[in-house]
């Protein structure tokens, strides 16, 4: 078996021999794995046990119509959209973003290689939308998933309202920012980072001498 295959040079703990192939007249970058550390590991896979992601998560079991088996689903405000509700949600935005462009379906259809008629099932939510036909759709629409999606699950930007409203409307300000300005901005929030965690340090170590002082005593 060739010990070459192509990785995400991200995965963390794995030394790679980088090297340019040709392949059908295209440079292409592999990866030559030494070895998978934490990888291979058993322990290391095996991860929490189920109840406790599930109760770290605060995720409640729910019996979905549209889903064959019970699911388990994150309450937002006091309550959980079900498919069919999400679905309706997404189709929703959907429409609102492309009537946002004044754009008419049968302008937009012949973009994604589709009829006027499919792709009125999915504004209709009679078809799903697969997430590749979901990122087709962003870039022909010029939208943002948070456009698309967070309608639908505003819970994936927040575990409250409130947070999920800042946050979202915070994304919507940095995209109309040069890379400039977002570097000056990520640098400021790093040094914020640091400070906490120094500040953090310091608490403990102020605790940690408290203590032992108190046991001297």
């Amino acid at each position: 078996m060739n010990d070459s295959y192509r990785v995400r040079s991200a995965w963390p703990k794995m030394r790679q021999m980088r090297s340019k192939r040709n392949i059908g007249g295209s440079k292409h970058i592999t990866f030559r794995i030494k070895s998978f550390g934490a990888f291979t590991s058993v322990g290391a896979m095996s991860g929490p046990p189920l109840k406790q992601w599930i109760n770290e998560l605060g995720l409640q079991q729910v019996d979905d119509p549209g889903i064959d088996k019970p699911v388990y689903r994150k309450p937002f405000d006091g309550r959980i959209a079900l498919s069919a509700e999400l679905e309706n949600l997404i189709s929703i935005s959907l429409r609102e973003a492309r009537d946002k462009r004044k754009l008419p379906r049968s302008k937009l259809a012949p973009l994604l290689g589709i009829t006027k008629q499919v792709y009125g099932r999915y504004e209709n939510g009679v078809s799903r939308l697969t997430v590749s036909r979901l990122i087709h759709l962003c870039e022909v629409l010029d939208a943002t998933p948070e456009e698309i999606i967070a309608p639908a699950a505003p819970y994936l930007w927040g575990e409250t309202e409130t947070k999920a409203v800042l946050l979202l409307a915070t994304i919507v300000k940095l995209r109309t920012f040069d890379e400039e300005i977002l570097q000056d901005i990520f640098s400021l929030l790093s040094r914020i980072d640091e400070t906490g965690s120094d500040s953090g340090d310091r608490a403990m170590k102020v605790a940690s001498t408290s203590a032992t002082a108190d046991d001297r005593e």
